[in-house]
């Protein structure tokens, strides 16, 4: 008997550890609404967020000079352009002296007709390349040797896609346009191998009236110092994307209304409509959700701190302004002076967040004088800014700016 009890009481006790714990509820989503944003006005400045800042300008010769780019990349070794006016990829080396453009013109193999996206691998050793004009992903060596494309009409509803964004070492994913109507597999992620291979979805849509709203912005992937995250909106949801693949719902960020949604869907069937309030940018960094994009018509820069729910837009008259543009985006730049600054784009690789200023912009002389007499965190960069600006042999340059963060992660 008291044999039998003592298995009773071992079973019982091995049952218990096997079952573990309960599963306990995924946390809540929470509900973000940028309209509150214009309600509570702050100013703040870039030197708020960056502790240290480099530069690297680029080499601007007729072989490797471009008129402009939203698609650059960053990493140990090299640095990337996509040039889509000239039908190729600008590669130079991390001190930004040209090394070589990758793919051609020319008709066969490894020709490029409008190449809109492209990234290199975290090797550096691989350059993937999305070609608009023929629905085309290539991939080619660093060395500029063409390696491989494959044919991606039936995963892209449209011509184009967002972006194109590596989740792990070996790892990529297309961020796709929503479609104009219902497509059969659908995916927003679709997932790809070094050599190309289609290996699975994140995200798979349900072939339904919900998907129709190509509508600008189409979707928001972004790499973060603490994680990854895409959103599009109509759906509104941040999603923390796993570098194994999960998609996990954290936030819904978007307009109680003036926003996309089901209503401007159904009455604005023309795709190349925008609506009056729409975001562009979402990063993720310390503290805050970076939220950049317009609200009726007009741009605007929002901060919602992760650890008070408070949302604020940022606001002031900068000083020393160079562009138009400048003055309704980003924060006043005092680490060197130049208009305003914002952190929009972030290299894993070398934990910096990256931009790119077009010396060829020539500020007007009060301008300059302004950025002389100003106080910056950085004065000696401030005045390589402005000898470079001056410099007729870097008229047409293109300047790199590295910025490292100074804030703690997880609103710390």
């Amino acid at each position: 008997m008291k044999t039998n009890s003592a298995l009773t009481l071992l079973l019982c006790i091995l049952l218990m550890a096997c079952s573990g714990p309960k599963q306990q509820p995924s946390a809540a989503i929470i509900k973000i609404d940028v309209l509150k944003a214009f309600d509570n006005q702050k100013n703040v400045k870039l030197s708020e967020f960056i502790r240290d800042v480099e530069f690297i300008p680029l080499e601007s010769t007729k072989d490797c000079w471009f008129r402009y780019s939203e698609n650059y990349i960053v990493g140990k070794k090299y640095v990337m352009v996509g040039d889509s006016e000239r039908a190729h990829i600008v590669l130079f080396d991390r001190k930004g002296k040209f090394v070589r453009t990758i793919g051609t013109k020319v008709k066969g193999p490894g020709e490029l007709i409008e190449p809109r996206n492209a990234v290199m691998d975290p090797d550096e050793e691989f350059v993937m390349v999305y070609d608009s004009g023929k629905s085309k992903l290539s991939r080619f060596s660093i060395t500029g040797k063409f390696m491989n494309e494959i044919d991606i009409k039936g995963l892209i509803p449209t011509m184009y896609i967002t972006n194109i964004q590596f989740i792990n070492d070996k790892e990529f994913v297309l961020v796709n346009h929503r479609p104009y109507a219902p497509m059969e597999e659908f995916a927003s992620l679709p997932v790809f191998d070094r050599n190309l291979n289609h290996v699975r979805d994140i995200l798979p849509r349900a072939n339904d009236e919900n998907l129709r709203i190509n509508v600008q912005p189409h979707a928001v992937f972004t790499i973060n110092p603490e994680r990854m995250t895409f959103w599009e909106p109509h759906l509104d949801t941040l999603y923390t994307i796993t570098p194994e693949g999960s998609a996990i719902p954290t936030h819904v960020i978007g307009f109680s209304k003036g926003g996309p949604d089901d209503e401007f869907v159904s009455t604005n069937v023309n795709p190349n409509l925008y609506s009056d309030n729409s975001i562009v940018s979402i990063m993720d960094a310390g503290q805050y959700f970076h939220i950049m994009g317009r609200k009726d018509n007009s741009w605007f820069t929002a901060l919602y701190n992760k650890k008070t729910n408070e949302i604020f837009e940022v606001v002031q008259k900068p000083t020393c302004d160079t562009t138009k543009n400048a003055s309704r985006i980003g924060f006043e730049n005092d680490l060197f002076g130049s208009g305003r600054g914002w952190l929009r784009i972030y290299s894993k690789q070398i934990d910096r967040f990256i931009t790119l200023i077009d010396l060829e912009t020539s500020p007007s002389e009060a301008t300059l004088e302004c950025i002389r007499k100003k106080e910056v965190k950085f004065p000696e960069l401030r005045n390589r800014y402005l000898e470079l600006l001056k410099d007729p042999e870097v008229r047409y340059q293109k300047l790199i700016v590295l910025m490292e963060s100074s804030h703690l992660p997880n609103g710390q």
